[in-house]
């Protein structure tokens, strides 16, 4: 999904309308959003972050920006229905 289309889908909501993750269709979780994080801003020198991010993201400035919508703190258990009720671009 790009952030076009992303927007495209929130235009019917009202600005002050919350946004939440749900995450895990098998056992559902909704979770506050802690911010956002640009792909341009993280060190992707071999080492320097934790995992394999590393080795596949390089420093090809060819390769598109990507934004992460980040996770903040669990608020409760979600609904399996999300899935089921999924509005896409």
């Amino acid at each position: 999904m790009t952030v076009g289309e992303l927007m495209t889908l929130l235009e019917r909501f009202d600005d002050d309308t919350e946004v939440r993750i749900m995450n895990q269709p098998s056992w559902p979780f909704e979770l506050t959003i802690a911010g956002i994080c640009s792909s341009e801003w993280l060190d992707h020198s071999p080492g320097k972050n934790d995992g394999d991010f590393g080795k596949w993201r390089d420093d090809d400035p060819d390769k598109p920006t990507v934004l992460y919508i980040v996770e903040g703190s669990q608020i409760c258990y979600g609904s399996k229905e999300a899935w089921d009720n999924l509005e896409r671009s």
